[in-house]
């Protein structure tokens, strides 16, 4: 819906247009934008985007424990500085493979933040396209999943003990 108001002046007219759909549009982004940061806030989801063209990574650190910052812009060479050096040649090469040939990019690996922060991330993600088909950025969504780890590791340590206590008993009893 439009409201036009016209008024007449002496050197013409002057035109005023409120466009109702507009502003409900508006309104409804910024609540859609509010309920998105919410739910990805409570999942521990960050955004992430390397623009293929100027080679820059904008990356949302809010989700990450010790990170020193709320965002970073960075080259790509700075975002792989923040991984983990056990990580970041195969990280490097699944970043190389994804944005030259397409393939789905999922990864595990380990932010080290000043201040020695270990997070555990998984990141998805996959390229993007201009009109023309050409790839433009390369974008997704990672997950802080240190907690997921430290748990898996604990399960790990005792699944190995209960073994070693099963095989001890195997021995005694024999």
């Amino acid at each position: 819906i439009l409201d036009v108001v016209a008024c007449r002046l002496d050197a013409g007219f002057v035109v005023n247009v409120k466009d109702h759909a507009a502003a409900a549009l508006a309104d409804r982004v910024t609540r859609l934008t509010m309920r998105l940061d919410l739910a990805t806030s409570a999942a521990g989801l960050g955004f992430w985007e390397l623009d293929l063209i100027t080679g820059t990574v904008v990356w949302d650190g809010t989700k990450y424990r010790g990170a020193p910052r709320s965002s970073y812009e960075l080259t790509i060479e700075g975002f792989l500085s923040l991984v983990h050096t056990d990580d970041r040649e195969r990280i490097r090469k699944a970043i190389e493979d994804a944005t030259t040939t397409g393939v789905p990019y999922v990864e595990r690996f380990r932010f080290v933040f000043p201040g020695e922060a270990v997070r555990w991330v998984e990141a998805r993600g996959g390229l993007e396209r201009n009109a023309s088909g050409e790839a433009v950025a390369f974008s997704g969504v990672s997950h802080d999943i240190t907690e997921q780890v430290q748990a898996e590791e604990q399960r790990d340590t005792l699944q190995t003990a209960v073994q070693r206590r099963e095989d001890m008993i195997a021995v005694v009893g024999h």
